[in-house]
């Protein structure tokens, strides 16, 4: 994991990291003005003030009523600011440790409050903490307070102040040490997990930070499936997937195994109607994500949203469920049109009122333009001469099995030479991409697939395992006629206006 290296060892980042750290804002500053938090900072962004803490009254009306009806709470929030003073004068990652064990003590003497003074400069300090020069040491007794913080909130509180602390705690995973990854995923099972619903308002932040755990090789592999199994739960399953494809659509780092999730809990024998909460709530989202994920970067990356599309979004399911919704449209209207005699419908009792369902996306299929607009990206990837890519390309154009295409073609005997058939087949596209408009669409009409499948009538051998492989690339090459010829070429032409 990146990062991770500096902190395998607690004995690490001694005084030339804390340097870089006081230069980043752990020293006192004379700027008075109160600090912006937005839910987007990192902690390596953070700017602190200094002990000038009258200028946060203006954000925290209820401690300034608190302190001058209270003695006792102002009595505590001095010992917030003692402890908050101790921060100024770090030199090594060990002082930390003891400024976060003095905060905590101040903390836990004072918990029957439920607030915390000063809350914005203990969320910096905190965020601080969390820096990634700075040993697990120091990230694991950070963690100590928040769940001491979050402990003293409560849920409702905590709601109201996620965005103030969150901003040190959620990165966190992103180059968190091995032995901080269960503590910080321990934080989230007993503090995020019970808002439920309400985690909805910072569900996209926490979806970035926990994807980061959720590696198949990773030791926190199961724990972090679980955890996202029970936010799904809470916060909808429909809206969860909606969130998803949101942070695949924005955050490159998180797009593989965002993905890998979305495949491990694919049902491949049930249909996509039954598990239509895996589209989301919003089209737009799903086709824009998928496009970038097409035109990602990363080779593992394209490999993995290329099962997708095959295992979930075959091209012939594509334009059955659209035909069949169409279908169930038209004979809806016709049902609930006006000529119909209503007398003897009027007498019928009620229905018997159904529990409040989660709501899902009504279109389950991809309208032709959206079709087109991802084959184009898919075409792209044949640029990057990748085999694996090519082979994957070919068996969601083609029609292949889902699981040979997983599998890497293992499965049969033949199936490497009929990946590589089809592959060089789209690859005539590419080759052809020099010539003009005109051109290209006719070489489109007469491609090699069917040149290739007059010479396949005319050599038909008598072995078994020769009829066998004919058999299956003419079934590849009626599916791509019948299903795939007239997209594809909509998306060459669509690549070569626009290039």
């Amino acid at each position: 994991m990146p990062g991770a290296a500096h902190h395998n060892d607690n004995n690490v980042g001694g005084s030339g990291n804390m340097q870089n750290i006081n230069q980043s804002g752990f020293g006192s500053i004379s700027n008075p003005q109160p600090p912006l938090i937005t839910p987007t900072a990192s902690a390596t962004n953070l700017n602190i003030i200094g002990n000038n803490y009258a200028s946060l009254a203006f954000y925290d009306h209820s401690d300034q009523e608190l302190m001058a009806q209270e003695n006792k709470y102002r009595q505590y929030a001095l010992a917030i600011d003692k402890a908050l003073k101790s921060f100024e004068y770090t030199s090594e990652w060990a002082d930390l440790v003891n400024a976060l064990g003095k905060l905590n003590r101040v903390l836990n003497n004072n918990s029957k409050f439920g607030k915390i003074p000063r809350r914005f400069i203990v969320g910096q300090r905190l965020a601080q903490c969390m820096h990634p020069l700075l040993p697990s040491g120091v990230h694991l007794k950070a963690l100590e307070t928040y769940d001491l913080i979050f402990n003293i909130l409560g849920s409702e509180q905590l709601l109201a102040d996620l965005t103030i602390y969150s901003n040190g705690l959620f990165p966190l995973l992103g180059y968190a040490a091995i032995n901080v990854r269960p503590s910080v995923l321990d934080l989230y099972d007993r503090h995020l997990l019970p808002l439920g619903e309400r985690l909805q308002l910072a569900l996209d932040g926490f979806l970035i930070s926990i994807l980061p755990c959720y590696e198949e090789v990773s030791d926190s592999f199961q724990r972090t499936d679980g955890l996202l199994l029970k936010v799904a739960d809470g916060v909808g399953i429909a809206y969860f997937y909606g969130a998803l494809w949101r942070c695949i659509l924005q955050n490159s780092s998180i797009r593989l195994p965002a993905i890998t999730f979305v495949l491990l809990h694919f049902n491949k024998k049930r249909s996509l109607k039954d598990q239509a909460h895996v589209l989301g709530l919003c089209m737009r989202t799903l086709v824009q994500a998928i496009c970038s994920a097409l035109l990602d970067q990363h080779i593992l990356v394209q490999r993995a949203i290329l099962d997708l599309l095959i295992t979930i979004f075959p091209i012939h399911l594509n334009l059955m469920n659209q035909f069949a919704q169409t279908m169930f449209s038209q004979q809806k209207n016709l049902d609930l049109s006006p000529n119909k005699s209503t007398s003897s419908t009027s007498q019928l009792p009620p229905p018997p009122l159904q529990p409040p369902q989660q709501p899902v996306m009504s279109r389950k299929y991809f309208k032709r333009p959206e079709m087109i607009v991802i084959i184009t990206a898919a075409l792209t990837v044949l640029l990057r001469r990748d085999f694996s890519l090519n082979r994957r390309l070919s068996a969601w154009l083609f029609g292949a099995d889902s699981g040979a295409s997983l599998a890497g073609g293992s499965n049969s005997g033949h199936s490497t030479n009929e990946s590589s058939t089809n592959s060089n087949s789209i690859g005539s596209f590419v080759s052809s991409k020099s010539r003009s408009q005109q051109q290209s669409s006719s070489l489109l009409s007469t491609s090699s697939p069917i040149s290739s499948n007059n010479n396949y009538e005319n050599s038909s051998s008598s072995s078994r395992e020769s009829t066998a492989e004919a058999k299956a690339k003419r079934k590849k090459l009626i599916y791509y006629d019948t299903y795939s010829k007239d997209l594809v070429n909509e998306a060459f032409k669509r690549s070569i206006t626009v290039g």
